[in-house]
């Protein structure tokens, strides 16, 4: 059967910053919709494919939405649509990086797609997670693993990708272990 997949990317300020030849959103960005090489182009054309772009404006203390997201839904034959919505657009300037909240939301999405496929969110992110309650300092590790520990609990894997070395090794690991529905640590 096919997978149900939500590509969940980080875009927080940070992403502007150099990576490579280019910039995090920029050398991601291509690894993801490369006509000839990216992501989109290798995935299973029957998979259903999402994408949720999410950041934050000083969490809940601005009044705005928290996270804010740029979302396309999950369904068959949507990686055009997948594929336009990221070109078009750019990191947040002054954003945050709410990951727990922005998993429970990826997650939730997918529990809605129909179906009994495989549902998986692709976490892409350069940073330490913050929360609503809290954009600054980075201190939302904890609230993302347990995050990924509930998508796990409810049918969801969630797989991390890290574009920094910001983000530190371990903090992947313990991201990736929780997604997996293993003891973080």
């Amino acid at each position: 059967v096919p997978a149900t997949v939500m590509l969940l990317i980080d875009q927080s300020a940070s992403m502007n910053e150099r990576f490579g030849a280019g910039t995090r959103w920029s050398v991601l960005r291509e690894a993801i919709v490369a006509p000839e090489s990216g992501l989109l182009t290798w995935l299973d054309q029957n998979a259903s494919v999402g994408l949720m772009l999410y950041t934050s404006q000083d969490g809940w203390q601005s009044g705005l939405s928290c996270p804010m997201l740029t979302s396309v839904e999950a369904v068959p034959g949507n990686v055009e649509r997948v594929r336009s919505a990221y070109l078009a657009a750019q990191p947040a300037p002054g954003g945050d990086t709410p990951t727990a909240e922005s998993i429970d939301q990826a997650a939730q999405q997918l529990l809605r797609a129909a179906g009994s496929a495989p549902k998986y969110v692709l976490l892409l992110t350069d940073g330490v997670p913050d929360t609503c309650a809290e954009p600054d300092p980075q201190n939302g590790l904890p609230q993302a693993v347990e995050a990924a520990q509930r998508a796990y609990a409810q049918g969801v894997r969630v797989y991390t990708v890290g574009v920094s070395e910001e983000i530190g090794g371990w903090r992947l690991q313990w991201m990736a272990n929780a997604g997996a529905g293993k003891d973080p640590g």
